[in-house]
């Protein structure tokens, strides 16, 4: 039976033999339901008759059983693509009123990275369809609550692009995506091989989240070296997920196809898109590109090694601009503050050329947005009485814990129990910031608590380096794969979409990281620093189509969430320990 779902597809097909173990009232019907259901299981391409119209029922069981999208047939589907598979899905759910929990862990994962939907979004979408009623029972309603386009990925040149002929582009093109477009439906038309790296960097970018490009992955030739920690992965015991979590552990000694495959016992088919799929979400990564793929002295100089600054910059510098998405653009003022340097201020004003900007003198520095239909926006540091409090709140946020905050002028007498644990802290303050041992650390608060306030976070691994990450946050600019998987799997890409300023975040070891800050506004007193911020806000998505609407709610979100935070601390007696 096995053998027949697999070579003999259509039911005419079938010897009669066959036809007659397949039960049920409509027999033909069934064997259709087994066909599918071995299909989608395997992960095997359909060569029967009437193929597209398989491929829809197939993508709707996937579907409806919150399965990762099936990226082995991306480039055989006409009808369909990753964004919109898992839109239908986040439809079905709100519409149902079901809970995130519901969804598999890579299911969950690969949302996040294409839709930008994670736990504390999805939760606040299914309290908004509650309070519509029936109204969000129409899936028209629940889309025009949800992305209407992709997010921004990280691609390898090594990865194959392909067009979706079938998708109409949701904006307008700039002639370097009408370029870049025209040779990939060249190339494929002649069947050659498709590698992103052969085009230009900036324009793939656009013409993916316009949804008329996709990339698939091959990997029979590559060894993989694994890149980030799996422990959080290791829940989902059905579906596909089962097989990604085998994959990953096989993974931790095994490095290529031929390997995992019989290590395994799977199907060849189930190995391959198993490990495509881990390298999209970022744990797999290739170590022999140069020598099985394609030799990157071919490929588009927009992909070339740079030094850290340029690549950082390679898809801001010039942004593109579609005016007719917006009735006006955005007007920006700038707080110099004290330190400010005449080439950051140019530099700044040189991103942003194609706004109106305007520069102003104050302690502090600031940055302010204004349109004539929208409430006004700033972001600038808290005064002296709020700023430690609201690090505190922001460190909770963002996973840090535990932490301990001492008031300026408390006295420490002893290390916490809590604390006794750990060998060594990360202590800072607002200028002081160093790794201090346990034997160390009352004296070292002692001598920092006369004059300021102070962080104690307690160290699992030894503390290596602080890594600053510009703000709105901009993926494709950072070349250290962990430290972007690190932000993708805390949600922290999304949750500081609509924030301008930065964030320092220390390194523990290369796969563990932790967040220490987060400061507001532009520094006008560091050229490199204030360069990438306007370059990452000059291509955010809110700041290109004039929605300070967006960064408005955002910005009550968070006002609403600290009041509550503050609310639950107690900080008469100088001493909050939270986590």
């Amino acid at each position: 039976m096995e053998e027949a779902l697999e070579e003999i597809q259509n039911w005419e097909d079938l010897s009669e033999s066959i036809k007659e173990k397949v039960s049920g009232p409509n027999q033909e019907l069934t064997w259709y339901n087994l066909t599918v259901c071995h299909h989608a299981e395997n992960r095997i391409r359909f060569r029967g008759y009437e193929y597209m119209d398989f491929y829809r029922d197939l993508i709707r069981q996937l579907r409806l059983k919150l399965e990762i999208f099936p990226y082995h047939l991306c480039r055989f589907l006409n009808f369909t693509c990753p964004f919109d598979y898992y839109i239908e899905m986040l439809c079905d759910l709100l519409r149902t009123q079901k809970s995130y929990d519901c969804l598999p862990t890579f299911t969950a994962a690969d949302i996040l990275r294409i839709v930008g939907i994670h736990r504390n979004s999805y939760t606040e979408l299914l309290q908004k369809c509650k309070d519509k009623g029936w109204i969000s029972k129409i899936s028209r309603a629940i889309r025009g609550m949800l992305p209407k386009n992709p997010l921004s990925i990280p691609v390898e040149g090594w990865w194959l692009v392909f067009p979706l002929l079938h998708k109409k582009a949701r904006k307008a093109a700039s002639k370097s995506e009408v370029d870049c477009l025209h040779n990939i439906c060249k190339d494929f038309a002649n069947k050659t091989s498709n590698f992103a790296g052969q085009y230009d960097r900036e324009a793939l970018e656009g013409l993916y989240k316009a949804m008329v490009v996709e990339f698939d992955i091959e990997i029979e030739t590559i060894t993989f070296d694994l890149v980030r920690e799996v422990k959080s992965f290791l829940n989902d015991r059905s579906g596909f997920g089962k097989h990604l979590v085998e994959i990953l552990k096989l993974c931790e000694t095994y490095k290529d196809l031929k390997s995992i495959s019989i290590a395994s016992g799977l199907r060849n088919e189930i190995v391959k898109d198993s490990l495509g799929i881990l390298t999209r979400l970022g744990f797999l990564d290739v170590s022999n590109l140069s020598r099985s793929v394609l030799d990157m002295s071919e490929w588009h100089k927009s992909w070339q090694p740079l030094s850290d600054l340029e690549n950082s910059l390679t898809s801001s510098l010039v942004p593109s601009y579609d005016t007719s998405n917006s009735e006006e653009l955005i007007k920006v003022t700038l707080g110099l503050g004290k330190n400010y340097t005449a080439t950051a201020l140019k530099a700044v004003k040189d991103v942003l050329c194609r706004w109106p900007v305007e520069y102003i003198e104050s302690i502090t520095p600031a940055i302010a947005f204004a349109s004539s239909n929208s409430e006004p926006v700033v972001f600038t540091n808290l005064n002296t009485h709020e700023s430690p409090l609201y690090r505190l709140f922001k460190l909770k946020f963002c996973g840090t814990s535990p932490v301990l905050y001492l008031a300026k002028g408390y006295v420490l007498t002893q290390v916490p129990d809590d604390f006794l644990m750990f060998t060594y802290f990360l202590v800072h303050s607002e200028n002081f910031m160093q790794e201090v041992h346990r034997n160390d650390l009352l004296e070292q608060l002692g001598e920092l608590l006369l004059d300021n306030c102070v962080f104690v976070i307690p160290l699992q691994q030894r503390f290596l380096s602080i890594i600053t990450i510009p703000l709105p946050i901009d993926l494709l600019g950072i070349k250290d794969r962990n430290v972007s998987g690190f932000l993708r799997d805390k949600s922290l890409v999304t949750h500081f979409e609509h924030f301008v300023g930065y964030i320092e975040i220390a390194a523990l070891s290369e796969k563990n990281y932790i967040v220490v800050n987060q400061y507001h506004g532009i520094p006008m007193g560091n050229k490199d620093l204030a360069l990438l911020i306007g370059s990452n806000l000059a291509e955010a998505p809110w700041f290109k189509y004039s929605n300070l609407d967006a960064v408005y709610e955002s910005q009550q979100d968070e006002v609403f969430q600290y009041r509550e935070f503050t609310c639950g601390v107690d900080v008469e007696n100088g001493f909050i320990m939270i986590g």
